[in-house]
């Protein structure tokens, strides 16, 4: 069996694989007016650990949606285990099964990069209200790569292409958003130098796995490290 990137992710159990965590997860959806009565997609949800929250705290309408088969599962289980009552479906970000102007609120953490980004952004423009509010924590390159060095990160994450910031804001653009807001950015080796995982952010332990889910995972370290300098990510807030 072939695995792929987020095959590891799921195995692993890994909720806030996305820089910054839950801390920063939390610090962002608490910048949102957030009522009981809105209605907010947790686009490309993982295994549920931010549409609990979503939930728990807010207790608005909230709508999960997720590709990866086990990381659904998962999810699913976590929403029973916390009793909580949420939508999840299972799909892709780049065909969505949502009408259209459906939701107040979109977040997409470490989602977006990993598809057809146009095509993406699209459903998203599409399925979010016309005062609605798109959160997006996304990979971003800080500096040119070699052609190698492309070729070697965008096959390995399973991507179509790296984008800068620019890039990431023309994209925006060309999807019918209005206002685009950069809200951070950093480079993953200032990320690593600053950041301190809470416990929330770690693997569960005693978690065995074969040795093609381990294998990619030791990549995927090196890989970080690596390019530590060069890869980075940018949270924008995008309305239409």
């Amino acid at each position: 069996m072939t695995y792929s990137y987020h095959d590891m992710l799921a195995a692993f159990k890994v909720g806030h694989a996305h820089p910054g965590g839950r801390r920063l997860t939390e610090k962002l959806l608490n910048s949102l007016p957030i009522s009981t009565s809105a209605k907010v997609l947790d686009a490309g949800c993982g295994i549920g650990e931010t549409t609990v929250y979503l939930a728990s705290k807010y207790h608005c309408q909230v709508f999960a949606l997720e590709h990866n088969k086990q990381m659904a599962e998962l999810a699913q289980q976590s929403f029973h285990l916390h009793s909580v009552s949420i939508e999840l479906e299972r799909g892709n970000v780049e065909n969505m099964p949502y009408d259209c102007e459906v939701f107040d609120f979109i977040l997409a953490e470490s989602v977006t990069a990993f598809t057809n980004v146009k095509q993406t952004l699209s459903e998203y423009a599409r399925v979010l209200k016309s005062d609605g509010v798109l959160l997006l924590n996304e990979m971003t390159v800080e500096d040119e790569l070699l052609d190698i060095e492309t070729e070697e990160l965008t096959q390995f994450y399973g991507m179509n292409s790296l984008l800068t910031e620019s890039d990431w804001k023309e994209a925006f653009i060309e999807a019918g958003f209005n206002t685009v807001e950069m809200i951070e950015g950093k480079t993953i080796l200032q990320e690593l130098e600053t950041y301190i995982p809470a416990e929330e952010d770690m693997s569960p332990p005693n978690i065995t796995l074969n040795e093609e889910l381990e294998r990619i995972m030791a990549i995927h370290q090196e890989l970080t490290l690596q390019f530590a300098d060069v890869l980075g990510y940018r949270v924008f807030k995008v309305t239409k």
